[in-house]
């Protein structure tokens, strides 16, 4: 059983990440967000829960908030993770917002697709991670256990 994801950085660059910029104990969803659309090299890195002191910092939820305005902070309840998601391709700002703790196990898995088809098992995000850049229409894809009052274990 997978850890929940307890934190996520939005690495954006002029170039693509390599194995040096991952910081230890976190992992890299390997897509980059702006592919296609001429931005910055943008990519999701998280880290797993490593300890039971961390259950609280689990995020139980994610979303995607697409604004004509930039957001830092808390928005409407979320906590907003820093870094747009269109940076340098234009269109509109776009931010990823979580909500962490409370009785659910957290999100395990994230995942990033062109199209909005049905994935068994899997959430999807109704907002388009390129909104008003062009491009594909892309997706966040998030994952949760089936059994939501699992056991954490370090």
């Amino acid at each position: 059983m997978m850890q929940p994801i307890v934190d996520i950085y939005v690495w954006i660059s002029d170039r693509k990440w390599e194995e040096r910029d991952v910081p230890d104990g976190w992992d890299i969803l390997d897509k980059d967000l702006n592919k296609g659309l001429g931005g910055k090299f943008i990519y999701i890195f998280f880290k797993r829960l490593q300890c039971h002191t961390e259950t609280q910092r689990r995020i139980t939820d994610i979303q995607v908030f697409a604004s004509d305005h930039e957001h830092t902070g808390i928005h409407h309840g979320w906590e907003i993770i820093p870094g747009d998601l269109n940076k340098g391709a234009g269109g509109k700002y776009v931010y990823l917002g979580v909500k962490r703790g409370g009785h659910k196990y957290g999100i395990t898995m994230l995942d990033v697709h062109d199209s909005d088809h049905h994935r068994d098992g899997w959430f999807r995000n109704s907002t388009d991670l390129n909104s008003g850049a062009g491009g594909e229409y892309r997706y966040l894809y998030y994952r949760t256990p089936h059994e939501e009052h699992l056991p954490l274990y370090c």
